[in-house]
């Protein structure tokens, strides 16, 4: 039997020792925004030559078997990943967010909006390893709250997001602030995988786009580079 109202057997506890595959999440792709402060189709836009969405599933596709795109009615060429659409009449993150947790074949999904140039890998491992008996999303805190992407949440959050979306809610940080089972990571504790916090920098201006693309353009001077094999 299934407690899961689209037929899919319940998912196992993410703590049950006996669920080798418990470290493994979904990953839920966020590419439905409107983007109007850039004149729209942020997925698209190029940062450092490749599209926006292209990094972000890359990825994705390094922590995950289920990457699920959540684009709204926008067509964006992504192969190889799961196409969900929102839920119906719930604009916003909220509606991707359940949509996507009902889909997902994993207990637990990171979310990740598609205009994170520098989403990290690293730090989603890290922040599956704050999971504790009862809790139910791990999130970022910094100076100015809660940031609710680069994140991670589990699917027994959803009677609960059904509910508040029933009543009416569309914020997903005041609908946070509501929840108990939340693990909070200081930001702070993230510097050792990324000094910059860049994972946290999102873009909806052309100022974001131009810093962007100066972070990227240091991180890659930065990168040491290819060992030359022995000479012949």
């Amino acid at each position: 039997m299934s407690d899961d109202p689209s037929g899919r057997p319940a998912p196992r506890d993410p703590e049950g020792g006996d669920d080798a595959t418990r470290d493994v999440p979904s990953v839920l792709v966020l590419a439905g925004g409107r983007a109007a402060r850039l004149g729209g189709r942020k997925a698209e836009r190029d940062v450092g030559g490749v599209r926006l969405l292209d990094r972000v599933l890359a990825v994705a596709r390094t922590l995950s078997d289920d990457v699920i795109l959540l684009a709204g009615e926008r067509a964006l060429p992504a192969p190889g990943v799961r196409r969900v659409a929102d839920w119906p009449g719930v604009g916003g993150p909220l509606g991707g967010l359940g949509a996507g947790l009902e889909a997902a074949r994993h207990a637990w999904c990171v979310l990740l909006p598609c205009d994170l140039p520098q989403a990290s890998s690293d730090v989603v491992g890290a922040l599956l390893a704050r999971r504790r008996a009862g809790c139910r999303a791990v999130i970022v805190r910094d100076a100015s709250g809660w940031q609710p992407f680069h994140a991670l949440y589990s699917r027994t959050l959803l009677p609960d997001l059904r509910s508040a979306v029933a009543d009416g809610e569309r914020s997903l940080v005041r609908w946070l602030a509501r929840l108990d089972g939340i693990a909070s990571v200081d930001a702070s504790e993230l510097r050792a995988l990324d000094p910059e916090l860049n994972f946290l920098e999102d873009i909806d201006t052309r100022d974001d786009l131009e810093r962007a693309e100066r972070r990227l353009a240091v991180a890659s001077r930065s990168r040491p580079a290819p060992r030359q094999g022995p000479a012949r």
